[in-house]
């Protein structure tokens, strides 16, 4: 029946669901690429992938008002993300194929990439 959701074009994720795979990607990312979130008094704080923080890049996605997504795109995002080089990724942190996304407020933060982080 042209009812049922077993067919692979309609398959979503749930916004958490989305969030979350979305949330992994970037955090595994700027780990290999040695993320900075800040520097204190000349201390750099790396990004860190725990539960707490994977959790924290989740509720601010959901929060954004991010949406049930299509599952196809959503996979193409993160392929794309974690494919990005580390010179890219770091001047540019929106990924190609990350559309599916358009809501999520990324800014314009300067983004800054520090071997001492990298892992």
């Amino acid at each position: 029946s042209s009812n049922s959701n077993s067919s692979n074009s309609g398959a979503r994720y749930s916004a958490r669901e989305a969030c979350e795979l979305f949330a992994a990607a970037s955090c595994n990312k700027g780990l290999e690429c040695g993320l900075v979130l800040q520097e204190l008094l000349g201390q750099l704080i790396c990004v860190q992938c725990s539960d707490a923080a994977l959790n924290l890049i989740v509720n601010r996605c959901v929060a954004d008002g991010t949406t049930d997504k299509d599952k196809a795109a959503v996979d193409r995002c993160v392929s794309s993300i974690s494919a990005q080089p580390c010179a890219e990724a770091c001047v540019n942190p929106n990924a190609d194929g990350c559309e599916v996304f358009g809501e999520l407020e990324l800014g314009d933060n300067q983004i800054r990439c520090d071997e001492r982080c990298a892992e």
